[in-house]
């Protein structure tokens, strides 16, 4: 993985030669990984591939990464495992990010749905992250001027937040 990074910022290269030299390099990583029976260590490479792919506006690519670092967390035990749990928490996430980067924002809106309902069966309804993503949300809708949309979800989340953390909070 150390190599494929090198290969992209070397600047000797055109960007075209890099990305391709990098990607290359990721995935031989990536198949070298996949063969270990550990597949912790394969989840962390293709979450850092997809995010070199989004890096250089590969988002096709960087979602078939992030789909296959799903299916390899999916089939892991989650029993008693909040780090493999949230793992699968942060891929979503960052598929959320990759369909806000091509302005797919009712996927984007879907997805941290997803990220919300995640974080709460993991952390509980009060985590802090659940409000950030509302947050987001509301400025998605926003972005696409569903304007009562998102004063509705920042009213709910304004009162939320002062259930939680009182009315002196942020």
């Amino acid at each position: 993985a150390l190599a494929a990074y090198e290969k992209l910022f070397d600047t000797r290269n055109t960007i075209a030669e890099r990305v391709a030299e990098s990607m290359k390099a990721f995935e031989e990583v990536v198949e070298l990984s996949g063969r270990e029976e550990n597949k912790e260590h394969l989840l962390d490479i293709l979450k850092a591939y997809s995010e070199v792919l989004v890096v250089f506006e590969k988002y096709k690519e960087a979602m078939e990464v992030l789909d296959r670092y799903h299916a390899i967390a999916a089939t892991l035990d989650l029993t008693n495992d909040k780090k493999r749990a949230h793992q699968i928490i942060i891929c979503h996430n960052y598929k959320s990010v990759l369909f806000y980067e091509q302005q797919q924002f009712d996927k984007t809106i879907e997805n941290y749905n997803m990220v919300i309902g995640l974080t709460e069966q993991l952390f509980g309804k009060d985590h802090i992250d659940i409000i950030g993503y509302q947050n987001l949300i509301a400025s998605f809708y926003e972005l696409q001027g569903k304007y009562d949309k998102a004063i509705e979800l920042l009213d709910a989340i304004l009162e939320r937040q002062f259930e939680v953390y009182g009315k002196e909070s942020d």
